[in-house]
């Protein structure tokens, strides 16, 4: 009896320790269609495919290059090879010109996603440009969506393209809404790893696979949240980012 409650007692251990973590990577800036992106980015797959405790994959957008349709075919061939479940989301060479976008759509759809994972909602936004000639924009129905998130309290991780000071009229969207639920605001573009004090946010840039391979990890434990970069090559994880979270 007293082995049976000693076993009961460590496997709810086990579990709920099991419970508190989250682990998923997050890629971004791919570029298909520059030279040896496509060769990087299949060393990237399969050294995240290696990580069995990897639950889901990101992808912060620009996933092509020159936005052809062949570089999509591409990018799917290769990303469909990931064991976990991936979300994509669009960034300024995806969706600069109608025909980028549309595109980008045949191969990934729109772009936006939202899910639930562990108590924690990852929301997708898409943010632009979509006209020519602008930088970051936020279309009306994805200030829409932000804003149906926010009308609860579960924690948010956003993930996006631009940080949120780099969408056009900034100053004027988010203080609309109710942005106090969003612990995090995952974002690529700048092809480099980087923290920035946002609103809402705090923003975590993160790298191109463009860079040698590069590719970040996060992992929430408990009320922690750790990012850490990797590639393929090192193996070896470099933590760069804390925070409390929740």
């Amino acid at each position: 009896m007293k082995k049976t409650l000693l076993l009961t007692f460590v496997l709810a251990l086990v579990f709920t320790a099991q419970a508190q973590e989250l682990r998923f990577a997050v890629i971004s800036d791919t570029h298909i269609g520059k030279p040896d992106a496509a060769r990087t980015l299949r060393q990237v797959v399969r050294a995240i495919n290696r990580d069995t405790q990897i639950r889901f994959v990101l992808h912060l957008g620009d996933v092509s290059d020159n936005g052809l349709r062949n570089e999509y075919r591409k990018a799917r061939r290769i990303l469909s090879r990931l064991k976990q479940p991936l979300y994509v989301t669009t960034g300024n060479h995806d969706a600069k010109q109608p025909e980028r976008y549309a595109n980008f759509r045949r191969a990934f759809g729109t772009g936006e996603f939202r899910f639930e994972y562990d108590g924690i909602r990852f929301l997708g936004l898409t943010t632009g440009p979509f006209e020519a000639n602008r930088h970051a924009t936020m279309p009306d129905d994805e200030i829409a969506r932000l804003a149906r998130a926010s009308r609860d309290t579960l924690p948010t991780v956003i993930a996006a393209h631009h940080t949120p000071d780099l969408v056009a009229h900034h100053e004027t969207i988010f203080p609309r809404i109710d942005t106090s639920h969003i612990v995090l605001w995952l974002a690529g573009h700048l092809h480099c790893n980087k923290t920035s004090p946002t609103i809402p946010g705090p923003s975590a840039v993160c790298i191109s696979t463009l860079e040698h391979g590069s590719y970040n990890i996060v992992e929430i434990s408990g009320n922690e949240l750790r990012i850490g970069v990797t590639s393929p090559g090192k193996g070896s994880l470099t933590i760069w980012y804390t925070q409390n979270f929740k």
